[in-house]
């Protein structure tokens, strides 16, 4: 793991990127990985927990960002972009509009 981890109260979770290219979900009431998702580079800032749109972003080094989906029971990558660097910090989110 090479990112700091987030909480995710609400679901019970603790979210965290890893450098083998993994964002990963983990569940500390079983002790287990309850998601995991390739993101095509590895993750070196902390993930970004929205409250307001019930989602999470996470930045690559390989320069892709995405935005996932915590709304549904299925957790699903609601929009990527690809930017032509590699994305080494994390990312930010603006409490107000969660721009």
């Amino acid at each position: 793991v090479k990112s700091q981890p987030i909480v995710d109260k609400l679901r019970g979770l603790i979210w965290c990127g890893s450098h083998d290219h993994n964002l990963y979900a983990l569940d500390p009431q079983s002790q287990s990985c309850v998601f995991k998702l390739g993101c095509g580079g590895s993750i070196f800032g902390a993930p970004v927990y929205d409250m307001i749109r019930s989602k999470v972003y996470v930045a690559t080094t390989s320069g892709r960002v995405m935005a996932l989906n915590l709304e549904d029971t299925l957790i699903s990558i609601s929009w990527l972009f690809e930017s032509q660097a590699p994305i080494f910090g994390s990312l930010a989110v603006e409490s107000g509009t969660g721009n």
